[in-house]
């Protein structure tokens, strides 16, 4: 009987230990860049890479801080303008836990293609992009045919701020993974200023 009871006890241990992220952090992915494609600013202070396949402005260098970039059929799309009625940031305005939470709620960055209309979403899947051992980045998104995600940036003050947000089939997750992990710290002469 004690050791039945026993067993129990570890199973429901075992299984609250689980059910719990913000105890056990999930495995971390090193930045890289890639080969092929073409760094491009990215924030004021880091670039990021696509393959040759997108398309879009992605960071114009305004104050607006617009930033859009689409594959050319459309099936993954990386979006970024927050603006208030006083002015337009580079990031969110209100840092991620550091705790990294299980669940997060953001808009769609398909707003704009529903006619305006606020779409929240659950973000329930976290991978984390890292530095060497320090973690510079949470990445969340979730498992729907229609997947968002949504990437935080690690600041100056060791809080993490929403950076970008995605909209794409989830058929093409990876690829997402991959364009992320390009991230990188330094930025990109604008063509002719070499």
């Amino acid at each position: 009987m004690q050791k039945t009871i026993f067993s129990l006890c570890l199973l429901g241990l075992c299984t609250l230990i689980s059910c719990n992220n913000n105890n056990i952090q999930p495995l971390c992915t090193t930045f890289e860049s890639h080969l092929v494609w073409t760094p491009e600013n990215f924030k004021t202070d880091y670039t990021i890479q696509f393959p040759s396949t997108y398309i879009g402005n992605g960071d114009d260098g305004s104050p607006s801080y617009y930033f859009n970039k689409h594959r050319n059929d459309n099936n993954v799309s990386f979006f970024w303008t927050h603006c208030s009625v006083a002015s337009c940031q580079e990031y969110g305005f209100v840092p991620l836990d550091v705790t990294f939470p299980d669940t997060i709620s953001v808009a769609s960055a398909e707003i704009f293609n529903t006619g305006g209309l606020l779409v929240r979403n659950d973000l329930t899947q976290l991978k984390l992009f890292c530095d060497s051992t320090e973690i510079k980045a949470a990445f969340y998104y979730n498992t729907l045919a229609d997947a968002d995600g949504a990437l935080f940036l690690k600041q100056d003050d060791d809080q993490y701020y929403a950076a970008v947000l995605m909209h794409y089939d989830s058929t093409e997750q990876q690829e997402v993974e991959d364009i992320l992990k390009t991230i990188q710290p330094g930025s990109v002469a604008p063509p002719g200023n070499d």
